[in-house]
């Protein structure tokens, strides 16, 4: 049984759910890499300095800013990528690794969840079949900040590339990727999905070689407690010197103690995975399915069942009955959320997100779309 919670603890765990969702989404396509073809336009060519940089200006200008070739100075290599490469710098993910980090040696799951929706976590993908790999390329000491590059094996083992070598970029374009980021959740959509390409050795040097900076393998857990399925991230940072072993010890004794001997759903390493995950690579992720649904159909459904339903539904509608006492913004997120204004049964503030609130727990995805932009409009909904 489901212990009494506030409606404001539905509501923070109703987001989490909802980022839950779209971490599940984003990593079916991450090792998509098919560039989108916009046609070199000639622009000046942005010089960054460090990644806080760059991304403020990507994330400033989005529309504007993909295309454009760019060169970076002396930046350090890793392996490893951001799960969405620009998460770490947007205002709410920044907003909330400040309120949640109090200097811990170990986050119960609910404070790991905290960090990983404030950016948060990285992945290390297998190339893809035409030979082309991402890697990031960072100033600072972490990779979740970092910028993307997508690069070849051949050149790649040409310039004898490894983690930790300081490289200078000259003029690699910025390149938007067919598959984007899902864009039905405000929390992600002004991110490009875009990857500094790499088309000849001679855009790459080679300055030096420095620590390889720290990156955090995640992976989200299902577990049961108190008789209910429950979700929850887990990760770790690691650093230079750090094991394998010791990597892959924490994550079991994390699943052990605060995971109740749950199951990790997705390995952040396909390539040699620390730990035992239900899906090793974001195309397992993509393809299985049992009968005629796929995984990560059933994956979404136990979700919402377990966040969006029941008591914690009726505590969530408490919360933003009292939050949204005005007819006019409810309208404006009703249209942008494709329902239709028209029939709404009432003109009472309190009865129209009655009505928008149902209409999204039965239209399957709308839920979390709405709490995703009502969070974004009002992070003050995530506070105790």
């Amino acid at each position: 049984m489901l212990p009494a919670l506030s409606p404001a603890q539905s509501f923070a765990d109703a987001y989490k759910a909802t980022r839950v969702i779209e971490t599940l989404e984003n990593y079916a396509v991450a090792d998509q890499l098919d560039t989108s073809l916009a046609g070199g336009r000639a622009q000046s060519v942005m010089n960054v300095a460090h990644e806080s940089d760059f991304w403020r200006t990507i994330l400033a200008n989005p529309d504007n800013t993909a295309d454009i070739p760019v060169s970076l100075n002396q930046f350090t290599l890793s392996d490893w990528v951001p799960r969405v490469p620009g998460l770490f710098w947007s205002g709410n993910a920044t907003r909330i690794r400040i309120r949640v980090a109090d200097g811990r040696a170990i986050y119960d799951p609910f404070g790991k969840s905290q960090f990983v929706l404030g950016g948060i976590g990285t992945n290390l993908l297998a190339p893809d079949p035409g030979g082309q790999r991402v890697a990031c390329l960072v100033r600072g000491r972490d990779v979740s900040g970092g910028i993307p590059m997508v690069i070849s094996n051949r050149i790649w083992r040409r310039l004898s590339l490894e983690p930790g070598l300081v490289l200078t970029l000259t003029e690699v374009w910025w390149q938007l990727m067919t598959e984007e980021w899902q864009q039905r959740f405000d929390s992600v959509k002004d991110i490009p999905r875009a990857y500094l390409c790499v088309d000849d050795e001679s855009q790459v040097q080679v300055v030096g070689k420095r620590e390889a900076p720290g990156y955090q393998p995640y992976s989200l857990i299902e577990y049961v407690k108190d008789d209910v399925l429950q979700y929850d991230y887990v990760f770790r940072t690691i650093y230079p010197g750090d094991s394998r072993q010791e990597v892959a010890d924490f994550f079991e004794m994390y699943r052990m103690r605060y995971g109740y001997n749950g199951r990790y759903l997705i390995s952040p390493d396909p390539v040699s995975p620390l730990f035992d995950a239900v899906y090793s690579s974001p195309l397992q992720l993509r393809q299985a399915r049992s009968g005629a649904q796929f995984h990560l159909e059933l994956l979404k459904e136990n979700i919402r069942e377990t966040y969006f339903g029941g008591t914690r539904g009726a505590d969530i509608l408490s919360l933003l009955s009292r939050s949204y006492r005005d007819t006019a913004n409810i309208n404006m997120v009703a249209t942008q959320l494709g329902f239709p204004t028209g029939t709404f049964a009432s003109s009472v503030p309190a009865d129209q997100i009655a009505q928008l609130v149902d209409w999204c727990v039965d239209t399957p995805g709308k839920m979390e779309e709405l709490i995703d932009k009502l969070t974004g409009k009002q992070p003050e909904l995530l506070l105790p």
